[in-house]
């Protein structure tokens, strides 16, 4: 028995929170949802929010080379999986101090990114 999957109820201005949350956590869901957004050219959305979510739960001694892989592959100007984001976010990401002799970065750097990432998706 297969259940269909409708991407129009996550879709819709009227979507909540809990729909995306709910179908990009489950497998199915997470699996359509790719093939959804491929085709919409979004995918680096949700290759995004992973990396955020990853990073929020890293080794703090993986942290800053992590942070900066991500701002190399989805923040800075025509990075090879740039997202969409906010001159002032790009630029505070791209000014953070991520060297490894740097501190590590706290598990909150990336929040306004994700958050407005969440904003595009919904």
């Amino acid at each position: 028995h297969h259940s269909s999957f409708s991407f129009s109820s996550i879709m819709m201005p009227s979507c909540n929170h809990v729909d995306l949350l709910r179908v990009i956590q489950s497998d199915v869901g997470r699996v359509q949802f790719f093939a959804f957004l491929r085709t919409e050219h979004a995918q680096e959305s949700l290759e995004f929010w992973d990396a955020c979510v990853a990073f929020e739960h890293s080794d703090p001694s993986e942290r800053n080379a992590l942070a900066r892989d991500m701002v190399a592959r989805y923040v800075i100007d025509m990075a090879p999986r740039q997202v969409n984001l906010p001159a002032t976010v790009v630029t505070t990401l791209q000014s953070a101090p991520l060297s490894d002799a740097d501190p590590v970065p706290p598990t909150t750097l990336f929040d306004k990114a994700k958050d407005v990432i969440h904003m595009l998706l919904k």
